[in-house]
């Protein structure tokens, strides 16, 4: 029957907490009354009211006949326009975004990150309110947990696998550090939990329904997707119909999964054709069939035992909990089921982030090489049932967006242009700079010891490096010349000298697009390999030339954690004479990344400032080195998000039907209260009227209905009441034909009489 799915699809699946932000019930009545703007010809679209989350309709939770208001109810929803809907699309539900460096874990370094706890403020999906178990309320939160080990950004040079190459990756270092927990921030005992007193939590996104607990962390439940069907009615899961052919009077339900037809009884569980279902609830009435209706969880398993340390279901069917290899394995993590308490999140102990009385998952791999498939761009890690997803959304850096860096020994450079002393100097040797951009390495004013020959700054594309005839063995000097774009000639700049006393000047820096001044940097560094005092230098002492690389701040990417140091040999006379000790040799030396040896790595390699080093072993046999220089320093874009709802056909999400007893805040919501004053407390409130027999009945007589309309705040009330059940339900067939009981005929009015004697359309008057 449509009256129970809709009722109960609703109640169960859409239910949020009707926000508890303050204001009573019993407040109510000072600002539900006063002048109304709108009448009751609007209804519904022009007050607003949709068949969506927007609107709840409230039935009497002690009516006398609670089936047939909730049938009104359901007759009033289904007249409601719809709302909210998905077709064939992704509707994703809340995010939170950050920049990550790379070599940095997303959580919360330094500054630099993700809380290590994410709540619904982060994460929209992630429920903060509350639930009701025996009778009672409770504040329950969902928490995202992000400790040591969790996704830390990655490449071939600040992970352990060279297999990466350029790839910028996301790992996960270690198991136990991702957990989701449903937090308990009222004290509870889930021990009290039983078949009939349930403790039912959306979990994860789907029904957790708890029924028993062994201990602490041992607990019996229902697990899987909760559908409420009409007999007659199917669904499909894991690509199985199951239809709904009968509901008996005892509870049993008769199922057909894809040809098998099975009885199930009131709380059992059966596997069917291979899909595991729970007859959670069942409601039977004698008026026929299509008046009944059951409550099913449905999934690969449905009902099980679990305790602290199981397989969830939810993950990968194969998790092997000793292979780190298996990246789609999660566990449970239970505690204090049995015990009376609440909830403790640690934030700041990296061992134990969670105390208390709990229930979550956590997760048991490992993906710290290429063979677990690391996420990439575009990629996502997701938690069970896919409810939360930590992705690596993009790179703050296009492909495109790179600067050729060539850095080469060159055995005969022609500086004769430069004139002055440099006019006979037609074949040196020389460390040739160049960039296929104009304008990007910058020469700087005032940087160059023994003379400096520019008044200003230069910029250009192509720069020499030459050692001066001045050099000895405590002091390093080194001309500077750069081509001009002009008059394509090359330019003396000066000479850069390092000594004991100054140490090691700059070179020049790289200017491109977005970085900045201190970006890039080229200097002596430490001078010479193996050697970290200019005294110890001969004319032979190969020279390093040192790329510094800093981030835009130290939290970024501090001084000294990403330098690339180039080493060139020298002959007897001090002149340059290779990349490395041996020209067109590959040596492991020759090219140093943060005091590692890469010289003779055969694959291309990333940097944690981004730039890209092209297969070094395969450059060096040419003496040169060769590099793509991201324009800004490179960072993952990480999404936290919660789930996507993909449709495939167009569904609703449907107005909540709940009890009055359930109700906190009636003005955060458009509000439609089925049953008169003596059934339902809303209505009593809304009404002003007194709750207790006979004074409640007052102003109904006998075949007669009020519909009314009030202000709510900044929302709207509508008032369905009769004196009995079926004048109630004649109240909802008119709010499900509004389109031709009400209309124009209503105009002015906030208050109509529904009168009747049958449920037929046609029978039905208002006056």
């Amino acid at each position: 029957m449509e009256v129970w799915k809709n009722m109960q699809n609703s109640l169960r699946k859409t239910i949020k907490k009707v926000a508890a932000i303050g204001t009573g019930v019993a407040m109510l009545g000072m600002t539900l009354t006063g002048a109304l703007a709108a009448d009751l010809s609007n209804y519904p679209s022009g007050l607003g009211l949709k068949n969506d989350v927007s609107t709840v309709l409230v039935v009497g939770a002690s009516a006398g006949d609670a089936v047939s208001d909730n049938a009104a109810a359901t007759d009033i929803a289904a007249g409601l326009p719809a709302g909210i809907k998905t077709s064939g699309g992704t509707v994703v539900t809340g995010e939170s975004k950050e920049d990550i460096p790379i070599g940095i874990g997303i959580a919360n370094q330094s500054g630099i990150g993700f809380d290590k706890v994410l709540e619904d403020d982060d994460i929209a999906i992630l429920q903060d309110k509350k639930i009701n178990f025996k009778s009672s309320d409770y504040d329950i939160r969902e928490v995202v947990l992000l400790g040591p080990g969790s996704p830390s950004i990655e490449t071939s040079l600040t992970s352990s696998d060279d297999d990466y190459k350029t790839d910028v990756v996301m790992e996960t270092g270690a198991r136990n550090t991702i957990k989701y927990i449903y937090v308990f921030d009222d004290s509870i005992n889930i021990g009290n939990a039983t078949t009939s007193n349930p403790l039912t939590l959306k979990f994860l996104g789907k029904t957790l329904k708890i029924v028993s607990t062994d201990s602490d962390t041992k607990f019996t439940a229902y697990v899987g997707a909760e559908y409420f069907l009409s007999s007659g009615e199917s669904v499909v899961v894991s690509g199985k119909k199951i239809t709904l052919k009968n509901v008996g009077s005892t509870g049993s339900v008769v199922l057909d999964v894809d040809g098998v037809t099975e009885t199930i009884s009131s709380g059992n569980t059966e596997t069917v054709n291979g899909i595991e279902i729970t007859n959670d609830e069942a409601f039977y009435t004698s008026a026929g069939v299509d008046q009944t209706a059951a409550s099913l969880v449905i999934g690969k398993d449905a009902s099980d035992t679990f305790s602290d340390g199981d397989y969830y279901p939810g993950g990968d069917e194969t998790c092997d909990n000793n292979d780190p290899k298996d990246v789609d394995c999660w566990l449970w993590t239970a505690a204090g089921l049995r015990t009376t308490g609440t909830t403790t999140i640690q934030e700041s102990n990296v061992t134990s982030q969670v105390a208390g009385t709990y229930v979550g998952v956590k997760n048991d791999f490992v993906i710290n090489d290429d063979t677990d498939n690391p996420q990439k761009a575009g990629d996502c890690l997701d938690l069970p049932n896919n409810y939360v997803s930590i992705c690596m959304d993009s790179l703050t850096v296009d492909d495109d967006d790179y600067l050729d860096l060539e850095i080469s020994y060159q055995s005969s450079a022609d500086f004769s242009q430069a004139g002055g002393g440099f006019a006979s100097q037609t074949a040196e040797p020389a460390i040739y700079i160049k960039t296929n951009s104009d304008d990007t390495l910058e020469l700087v004013d005032g940087d160059y010891a023994l003379m400096d020959n520019i008044s200003g700054n230069v910029k250009a594309k192509e720069v020499y490096l030459s050692i001066n005839s001045t050099s000895t063995k405590d002091i390093v000097a080194v001309d500077v010349f750069y081509k001009n774009k002009d008059d394509n000639k090359i330019k003396y700049v000066g000479a850069a000298n390092a000594t004991l006393s100054t140490g090691a000047p700059r070179f020049f820096r790289i200017k491109y697009k977005d970085s900045k001044d201190t970006n890039i940097e080229f200097d002596f560094g430490s001078v010479a390999a193996g050697s970290g005092n200019l005294s110890n230098l001969t004319n032979t002492t190969p020279i390093n030339i040192t790329m510094d690389v800093i981030g835009d701040s130290t939290t970024e990417l501090d001084t000294g954690q990403d330098d690339l140091v180039i080493s060139f040999g020298r002959r007897a006379s001090g002149e340059f004479i290779s990349l490395g000790a041996t020209a067109s040799t590959e040596e492991a030396q020759e090219l140093i990344w943060n005091g590692t040896n890469i010289g003779t790595k055969d694959e291309d390699h990333r940097t944690k400032y981004g730039i890209i080093i092209k297969n070094p072993k395969g450059s060096s046999s040419s003496d040169k080195v060769l590099f793509k220089v991201p324009s800004d320093q490179v960072q993952a874009n990480i999404v936290i998000k919660g789930a996507a709802v993909t449709g495939t056909e167009t569904t609703t999400t449907g107005a909540a039907i709940m009890t009055d007893s359930q109700v906190t805040d009636l003005t955060a919501q458009n509000v439609i209260a089925v049953g008169g004053p003596c059934a339902n407390s809303v209505t009593a409130t809304l009404m002003a009227a007194d709750k207790t027999w006979p004074a409640c009945a007052t102003g109904f007589s006998a075949g007669n209905a009020i519909i009314e309309l009030k202000s709510n705040g900044a929302k709207w009330a509508v008032i369905a009441a009769g004196y009995s059940a079926d004048d109630t339900r004649r109240a909802g067939v008119v709010l499900k034909n509004a389109d031709t009981k009400l209309g124009s005929s209503v105009a002015g009015k906030s208050s109509v009489t529904v009168s009747g004697t049958t449920l037929e359309v046609s029978g039905i008057s208002v006056a």
